[in-house]
């Protein structure tokens, strides 16, 4: 049960910000510790309410250049909290592809 002292909601759950990059939005989602990354990416889709292909992305951790992408690990266990600031980002980044003069067989 949650309880209210000075406006704020005491149950043990805190806001995770997110950032979306390939929408360039930031989420903000009411977490607790035990929750898993699974159940992070999951209230994430469901709060983007946008139909995309998520399958490729994943949640990455700049501040500990780190993936966080075992998803039946909690945010406890990868020390995730409140001022953590994670990406919602593809795993696997298009690489442009350039051509070079001498491939052009001139």
């Amino acid at each position: 049960m949650a309880y209210v002292a000075d406006g704020e909601i005491v149950d043990g759950s805190w806001v995770l910000n997110i950032l979306v990059t390939d929408l360039q939005v930031e989420k903000t989602l009411r977490v607790t510790g035990d929750l898993h990354i699974g159940g992070v990416m999951l209230k994430l889709v469901q709060a983007l309410d946008i139909a995309l292909d998520w399958s490729d992305h994943a949640l990455w951790w700049p501040e500990k250049i780190r993936w966080l992408h075992r998803a039946r690990s909690t945010l406890d266990q990868y020390n995730v909290q409140a001022d953590a600031k994670l990406q919602f980002t593809p795993m696997h980044k298009n690489k442009s592809t350039t051509t070079r003069s001498s491939d052009s067989g001139t």
